[in-house]
């Protein structure tokens, strides 16, 4: 049989057993996980490339901070990130803008964030996290996306095709 006793002063916590007592101070094992921040992860981003037909993975490349190339046509289908918190996971909350294109966060409960077609550009996606507690992670996630223009509306395209019809013109 066990025997037990918590002090309702400090709230220290008393086992009898075999070889004496054993004690311990519950709040020993929380004291600092304040300071502690849960990490937020990309877990995986797949692409559609339009020319392949095929949805491809990025995530190594995010992970290690390249750039996201998509040419017209290709968009991202799925970006999956999550908080390392293990404490009421229903609680944690997801956010996430597209820097010069979003003013405002978008907030979502779920970890999974499909953007579909961009407009053309440079953009830097931002994602962050909150714990159940309610602290937000301090450490934002940021992925450079560069929305290639198709050819026929880059600068050089459209300065040879007037180019051509001054010719054709003369």
């Amino acid at each position: 049989r066990i025997s037990y006793l918590q002090d309702e002063e400090n709230g220290r916590i008393y086992f009898g057993g075999l070889n004496g007592v054993t004690s311990f101070q519950p709040r020993d094992f929380y004291e600092g996980d304040d300071e502690k921040e849960a990490n937020l992860v990309i877990m995986n981003l797949q692409v559609y490339k339009q020319k392949e037909d095929s949805i491809f993975n990025y995530s190594g490349r995010v992970r290690r901070g390249e750039t996201l190339d998509i040419l017209p046509g290709d968009f991202i289908t799925e970006l999956s990130i999550s908080l390392l918190s293990y404490e009421q996971q229903e609680k944690v909350l997801y956010a996430y803008r597209l820097n010069d294109l979003d003013k405002d966060w978008t907030y979502q409960a779920s970890g999974v964030i499909q953007l579909g077609k961009l407009p053309f550009g440079d953009f830097t996606l931002a994602l962050k996290g909150q714990e159940a507690s309610g602290h937000w992670s301090s450490k934002q996630l940021s992925i450079n996306i560069s929305v290639i223009k198709p050819f026929y509306l880059r600068d050089w395209f459209i300065a040879s095709c007037g180019l051509f019809a001054m010719l054709a013109l003369v």
